[in-house]
C-alpha cells in the first residue's frame, strides 16, 4: 500500500482507497482484464504500462496503451452494468494496478476534485484515441496504420529505434507477418524507416 502515498490525492481519499481498493503487481508479459478481474471494478494504473486489446470473432484488436495515473476507459462500462467486458491487457513493463469498486469511483469523483480531474482526463484521452482507432480500421490503409503504430511506439520508447519484431506488429495489427513485411519494405524504400535484425529505426516522427 506504500505506492498509494505517492498519488496526487488528498490524504483522506488515500485512506479510503487503502480501505476499499485492491492493489496487485504484474510482471512484464502478464495478461490483465480477464473477466473475473474486471467485473464490478474500475482499474487505475499506479505505475507501469499496459497494452489494451478487444476480443472479437476469436481475434484480438489492438486499441491503445495505458500509462501510470490513468484509468482505462473500458472501466466505465461497469458504471452502468456490472458485467464482464471483452477487453484484456498485456503488461508492457512491471506494473502496479489498483482496482476500485465502481460505486466508490462514482462517489469519490463527486467528492474529490483531483480524483475527478484524472478520471475526466483519462476518459477524454482514451475516447479520442478510440475514435482514431475506429477511423484507422475503417478508412486507413495498412501502410498508414503501420506507420502511425510505429510512431506511437517511438513515443513510448522515447527513441527512434524501436525494439520490436514483425511477429509482434502482426499480432497487434491483426495482419499476417508476410503482409507486415511487405509494407515495412515499402516504407523502407520510401526512406521512412530502416529494418534491423531485432528492431526498426524511424528516420523521423
Amino acid at each position: 500500500m506504500n505506492q498509494l502515498n505517492n498519488l496526487p490525492f488528498d490524504k483522506e481519499l488515500i485512506s479510503l482507497i487503502k480501505q476499499y481498493g485492491i492493489i496487485k503487481n504484474y510482471a512484464k508479459g502478464d495478461n490483465f482484464f480477464c473477466e473475473k478481474e474486471s467485473a464490478g471494478f474500475s482499474t487505475f494504473l499506479i505505475s507501469g504500462s499496459l497494452k489494451l486489446f478487444i476480443k472479437q470473432n476469436n481475434k484480438r484488436i489492438f486499441l491503445y496503451c495505458i500509462y501510470g495515473n490513468e484509468i482505462c476507459i473500458t472501466s466505465f462500462s461497469g458504471l452502468f452494468e456490472e458485467y464482464p467486458v471483452d477487453f484484456y491487457s498485456e503488461v508492457l513493463e512491471d506494473s502496479t494496478i489498483l482496482s476500485i469498486p465502481v460505486d466508490k469511483l462514482v462517489e469519490w469523483s463527486m467528492q474529490y476534485p483531483k480524483f475527478r480531474d484524472i478520471i475526466t482526463y483519462s476518459y477524454q484521452k482514451h475516447y479520442s484515441t478510440l475514435l482514431g482507432v475506429i477511423k484507422e480500421l475503417t478508412e486507413d490503409s495498412l501502410e498508414t496504420r503501420l506507420y502511425n503504430y510505429l510512431r506511437l511506439k517511438s513515443v513510448h520508447y522515447n527513441s527512434l529505434n524501436i525494439p520490436i519484431s514483425h511477429k509482434q506488429i502482426a499480432s497487434d495489427l491483426n495482419f499476417t507477418r508476410e503482409s507486415i513485411g511487405r509494407v515495412l519494405k515499402k516504407l523502407e524504400f520510401q526512406n521512412k524507416l530502416r529494418r534491423n535484425t531485432r528492431s526498426i529505426t524511424l528516420f523521423s516522427t
